[in-house]
């Protein structure tokens, strides 16, 4: 069942990257300089769906592997094997875990994933035909970049620890322990439920 869902992820996957290539060069002024502006920021709009939903996927996808990248670690070296190990890593997790709620609630993933309409406009310097969003300090590209691995380790550890789970012996289909893919869907919707109410409480705030 987990290789199902890979080989479904790796297809979702292949077909986001090319949308996300097809409105990258639609967005391009100096290619399709007859669109309005209009068309522009609803393409822009769709390319940071497809962006943010791959964003997702991968780290989803990493999270199906982790047990096999654990399990070459443990095999390599002896470290991994301790429990101290093991706790060291559930609390780095945690940090970075936290620290991709608060990377969310910074972009409102929540209206990007599902399209929502947010009020909030973005500031952009409209100069010929080109559109650039205004920096508020030099350490712009950095945040992004944590915010990004803060976001991938969030998706990745969940999706090993929910995996681990329904693995576990907490979780029984037909008296035996095996991965199921409806146990897997509704811990993932409580998971985004709980995720949805704390972005929209710090959207509110």
């Amino acid at each position: 069942m987990k290789q199902k869902i890979i080989i479904i992820l790796d297809i979702i996957l292949f077909i986001f990257i090319t949308l996300i290539i097809i409105s990258g060069i639609f967005i391009s002024k100096s290619l399709f300089s007859f669109f309005s502006i209009k068309s522009i920021t609803n393409i822009k709009q769709l390319h940071t769906f497809f962006s943010w939903w791959t964003l997702i996927i991968i780290s989803i996808h990493i999270g199906f592997h982790i047990q096999q990248i654990l399990s070459i670690l443990k095999r390599k070296l002896s470290l991994f094997k301790t429990k101290t190990i093991k706790y060291i890593i559930f609390l780095v997790y945690l940090i970075f875990a936290f620290s991709g709620i608060i990377s969310l609630s910074k972009y409102s993933i929540y209206s990007k994933l599902f399209l929502i309409q947010n009020n909030n406009k973005n500031n952009y310097i409209i100069k010929g035909n080109h559109y650039r969003k205004q920096n508020k300090n030099k350490n712009q590209s950095k945040s992004n970049i944590l915010d990004t691995i803060n976001i991938l380790v969030l998706f990745s550890g969940s999706t090993y620890y929910v995996i681990n789970l329904i693995e576990s012996k907490k979780i029984i289909y037909n008296n035996k322990k095996q991965f199921n893919v409806l146990n897997c869907f509704f811990i993932y919707k409580k998971y985004f439920k709980l995720l949805n109410k704390f972005l929209l409480f710090n959207n509110y705030n």
